[in-house]
């Protein structure tokens, strides 16, 4: 290799690098900074089927994803990562367990059910506390979003998890569903040697 193209490789790895550290903070923190959701009204909740918010609520409780309920090619997306695949998801909530101590505000509650092209979308209101007890947030850090649930229609596996923090749409232009699915993959290799 000539001395000028390792200096030109290294130009360039340090591009990408940087590139994607800022596509990664701007999609997080346009989610972050979004205006808070309030808890729907009792008038505005859909009915869920039990076994969906068991699902739910284990996974933003602590107890992590149970592998059975999920479709092979499921995925979770939020403003941080994209994992794809059960192996990958299941980790995704196994670490969030472990590293984030996750509890309920509130229970998880359905606020909109529909039915498209034969997935059921359910659409949940998520009022949650993480890291209390700790040395930086004793009393933790209380988050506000909308999960989206798409569960096969006939065999009620679910095939996608989407989390809008605070509700904001996650932003969808090419380079953040390219730096959100990186994110889940490095976060899938990691995630088991520093969160356990």
């Amino acid at each position: 290799m000539l001395p000028g193209s390792s200096i030109k490789l290294g130009e360039a790895l340090g591009a990408l690098a940087t590139g994607h550290i800022c596509f990664s903070g701007f999609g997080m923190v346009a989610s972050a900074v979004a205006r808070r959701p309030e808890r729907p009204s009792a008038d505005g909740q859909a009915s869920a089927s039990p076994e969906l918010t068991k699902v739910v609520s284990s996974m933003y409780g602590g107890r992590g994803l149970d592998p059975s309920v999920c479709a092979h090619d499921v995925t979770f997306t939020d403003p941080a990562a994209c994992c794809a695949g059960t192996s990958e998801v299941v980790e995704a909530f196994r670490a969030l367990a472990a590293a984030c101590r996750p509890e309920h505000v509130e229970p998880p509650l359905s606020i909109r059910a529909e039915r498209h092209a034969g997935l059921d979308c359910t659409e949940f209101f998520l009022h949650q506390r993480y890291f209390r007890n700790t040395m930086l947030l004793p009393r933790g850090l209380e988050v506000r979003s909308v999960l989206v649930v798409h569960t096969d229609a006939d065999t009620g596996r679910v095939r996608a998890f989407e989390e809008r923090w605070n509700g904001a749409p996650l932003l969808q232009w090419v380079p953040f569903r390219w730096v959100r699915r990186i994110n889940g993959m490095l976060s899938s290799l990691v995630t088991p040697y520093i969160a356990r």
